[in-house]
């Protein structure tokens, strides 16, 4: 059976970083990390992308690297980006897997500009699947997450598509695109389910 990949009800749960590449593993303040989606493109804002930029200010954007912690909007980070809770937080761990239909980024880190490692009191998991026939999809799981009025949506350059309200720990939201990545919709209480999920 083929891959498939759809939206559905009830909440994930946080998978863990066994299995995973650790990038970091000491407090950073205002720092960011490149990656690259090895298998597909993902698409936000009209455009491909396999660059991503993962933030410790709790956001994920294309484009351009970022470090911006104050202000944070629709339009700052003024690139496309993914806002989990953003706010002027910091990272002490982090992880990075994928497969080739997903990938994947445990975030370890603290509502604050320093943390202890191994004491987060925000913990998210993000996971991107590579785009089915119809739609596109971002699995966000929360843990702990003391940031729960941080900004949290789904933006392009300059203005939000979907925003999702203050975050629940403890649950799982899916982000659900139109192939373009330009009209978004945020769903709580939701995950991905599906067929060759590689996970």
């Amino acid at each position: 059976m083929g891959y498939t990949a759809t939206r559905s009800a009830g909440n994930a749960s946080l998978v863990g970083s066994t299995g995973m590449t650790q990038i970091k593993n000491a407090s950073e303040d205002d720092s960011y990390y490149t990656v690259v989606f090895s298998w597909f493109n993902f698409y936000l804002a009209g455009s491909a992308q396999m660059i991503w930029y993962l933030s410790s200010n709790t956001y994920i954007n294309t484009e351009q690297p970022s470090t911006a912690w104050s202000g944070l909007s629709a339009s700052n980070p003024p690139y496309p980006k993914f806002h989990f809770g953003a706010a002027d937080n910091s990272w002490q761990r982090v992880w990075i897997t994928q497969g080739l239909n997903y990938f994947r980024v445990r975030y370890e880190g603290t509502a604050s500009t320093s943390g202890t490692v191994g004491s987060p009191n925000i913990v998210y998991e993000a996971t991107f699947f590579r785009p089915t026939s119809t739609a596109q999809y971002v699995q966000v799981v929360f843990g702990a997450h003391s940031r729960n009025t941080g900004q949290f949506g789904v933006a392009n350059a300059s203005a939000y598509y979907a925003t999702g309200g203050s975050i629940t720990a403890n649950s799982s939201y899916v982000f659900e695109g139109n192939l373009s990545g330009t009209s978004w919709t945020i769903y709580p209480n939701s995950q991905v389910t599906g067929t060759d999920l590689n996970l």
